[in-house]
């Protein structure tokens, strides 16, 4: 969810036909909501990288530039022995109870305070935004209905990343001859 902006129902309703491991690409068709499958927020199939360097520690953002600790998750999903054979059939078919226990579970054991998965969501927005990252692929890539609702929540982190960039290139520069 960190590294492709999707809402935590479309990662659980993330279907096999839905996984393009080639590409590197999943395909979100639809969302996992009271305990079925059904649309997605903006009721909008959008198809959105597996290789976003989000949680990269270097000022990348695009897909291409991803580095080893991203394709990573290549192997994680070829790795999954238990796709099923329907390719209707869910990657992972759980309810959002147990999710939610996964979750705490797997926050408890990083020794992090809680925090809701769509958490993730908002990492991945402000994480690229930081970077540089073009809006409207950031908006193509998390399914906001728009720019300006992107912009709306997360328009703090451009101006950070401007001021940054700015308190950067004010300072002298230190040249020795």
């Amino acid at each position: 969810m960190a590294q492709t902006g999707v809402r935590p129902g479309e990662g659980l309703g993330l279907r096999r036909c839905d996984l393009d491991l080639e590409r590197a690409e999943i395909h979100v068709q639809v969302t996992w909501s009271h305990n079925r499958l059904g649309p997605t927020k903006t009721r909008k199939t959008r198809v959105v990288s597996l290789l976003f360097p989000v949680s990269e520690a270097r000022a990348v953002w695009r897909p291409a530039d991803a580095g080893i600790e991203t394709l990573r998750v290549l192997d994680g999903l070829r790795g999954l022995r238990v796709l099923p054979a329907d390719p209707e059939g869910r990657l992972w078919k759980m309810s959002s109870t147990k999710f939610d226990r996964l979750w705490r579970r797997a926050l408890k054991r990083a020794g992090l305070a809680f925090r809701k998965p769509h958490t993730l969501r908002h990492s991945f927005a402000s994480v690229l935004l930081s970077r540089g990252a073009n809006i409207l692929a950031i908006q193509k890539a998390g399914g906001w209905r728009s720019a300006q609702v992107l912009l709306q929540v997360y328009a703090k982190w451009i101006e950070e990343a401007d001021s940054d960039a700015s308190t950067a290139t004010s300072r002298p520069l230190n040249y020795r001859n």
